[in-house]
This record gives structure tokens, C-alpha cells and sequence, in this order.
């Protein structure tokens, strides 16, 4: 993760599934100003980027920067971080608001955040919640900082789902499609 440069890392998901969850790990990333980064997590669609997408959700935006708590943006990263839906988890800002050059904790699990620091549920239907699982999603870092020096790296990532089964027409609305059909075929005659 280069100083002003993004990472793009996508995956295709083939697995079926109603999004009630969703749980993104970054694993491996090192970088030596978290207040430099943003985390995006993009949904492409199932045919890719051409069928439109949708809005990126933030894992996190910029942690304290602008805030009142700056010395968190020279916070370091180091190791794997675990961002979800649930607004129980740890801060991230808050954790990242440690003294200049400590590495924020990787053992904890955090809640994605927008660019104030506010829990955002990537799991309601403002994001992803509902979506089909099936497609391609996108992980974005970028680093919104062009100097200082402080670059990165992301050795990989993984996406979790919490899904429910996609309901398959049921024999009953089959039958009634049918009869709507019979209906209106003697209708033209």
C-alpha cells in the first residue's frame, strides 16, 4: 500500500445465500499510519463490475484523523484485523487513538465504521443485508495520504457470510402461475 495509491483485491463467490452477517478479516497488513488508510468493501455484482454495483461500505475510513484524538493516526497495524456487523464489538477508532507508533491490538474484533467513527451495519438493507451472496466483491485500501512515507502491505483476506437459504418457488405459486396462464390464454382466443 504505497503513500496516495490503492490496493484492489477481488474474490467470486458461487455459494448461494441471503446476507443476514457478513464478517471481513484483512489479514497480514502492516502499515505504520492507520490514520493514512481506508477500507472498503464493495459488492460488483454477479455478472461484475458491469452490472453497477453499489456504493462502497466502510471497514474503516481514516481513524481519527480530523478528530481529536490525532496522535491515533500514526498508530501502526500489524497482524490480521477482524471487522463486523456487530455493534458490540471494540471501537476501532478508539483503539487506534493509542500514543504515535504502538500497534493496534489484532486480537480483537472490531465493527466497521464510517468516516466519523459511527458503527455501520453492513449486514441491513442500507448495505448488503438480503443481497445475494453469489458474485464478486471487492476489498479497496487505500491510502488517502501522498506523503510521509508511511506505506504497507495486506498479505490477504477473507469474507464470512451468515446467510439464510434463497427460497425456491413453491409448488403451490407454481401451480397458481400455471392457472394464471390458462386463464389468460382462453382469454385471447
Amino acid at each position: 500500500i504505497v503513500d496516495g495509491g490503492s490496493l484492489f483485491s477481488t474474490v467470486t463467490i458461487t455459494e448461494a445465500g441471503l446476507i443476514q452477517d457478513i464478517s471481513i478479516t484483512i489479514e497480514g497488513i502492516e502499515h505504520s499510519a492507520v490514520g493514512d488508510l481506508v477500507a472498503e468493501l464493495r459488492y460488483l455484482g454477479k455478472d461484475g463490475p458491469s452490472e453497477g454495483g453499489m456504493e462502497p461500505a466502510y471497514l474503516f475510513f481514516r481513524p481519527n484523523v480530523g478528530g481529536t484524538t490525532l496522535p491515533g493516526s500514526l498508530s501502526n497495524l500489524n497482524g490480521d484485523y477482524t471487522f463486523s456487523t456487530n455493534p458490540d464489538d471494540d471501537d476501532f477508532w478508539t483503539e487506534a487513538a493509542i500514543p504515535s507508533d504502538e500497534t493496534v491490538d489484532s486480537s480483537l474484533t472490531y465493527y466497521a465504521s464510517d468516516a466519523n467513527g459511527q458503527f455501520l451495519d453492513l449486514a441491513s438493507e442500507d448495505f448488503f443485508g438480503g443481497f445475494d451472496t453469489r458474485g464478486d466483491w471487492q476489498l479497496v485500501i487505500s491510502d488517502e495520504n501522498a506523503i510521509g512515507n508511511n506505506v504497507g502491505s495486506v498479505q490477504g483476506w477473507t469474507v464470512r457470510f451468515g446467510t439464510t437459504v434463497i427460497p425456491e418457488p413453491s409448488a403451490f405459486f407454481l401451480l397458481y402461475l400455471g392457472c394464471g396462464t390458462a386463464i389468460l390464454g382462453r382469454r385471447r382466443r
